[in-house]
């Protein structure tokens, strides 16, 4: 006997910190109800944006993108989705913390 007993030990499906690993169930719905909101979000954003200001008159994709009004409405759009996406996951985990 190393002098442990059986309930000391951690159990599988736990994490480092010894709180319960999160499931796939819940890391899906985690990653559901930010990442579509923020795609939501971000498809009027950039209609908005690049309705006020024309893709080539960005400096952006005059020097990088080759003038590319598709490359410009790609990349406006990635851009958004992530930064609406980090708002997302920042308000579920502060209102979702552990009591």
């Amino acid at each position: 006997m190393t002098g442990t007993k059986p309930n000391d030990r951690p159990h599988t499906g736990t994490a480092r910190n010894g709180q319960p690993a999160a499931e796939p169930a819940t890391r899906g719905r985690f990653a559901m109800q930010v990442l579509w909101p923020s795609f939501m979000i971000a498809v009027p954003c950039v209609g908005i944006f690049f309705s006020a200001v024309p893709p080539g008159d960005l400096a952006v994709v005059r020097d990088y993108l080759d003038g590319s009004a598709k490359g410009a409405y790609t990349l406006g759009f990635l851009l958004a989705w992530v930064g609406l996406a980090a708002s997302s996951a920042l308000t579920y985990i502060l209102a979702h913390r552990p009591r």
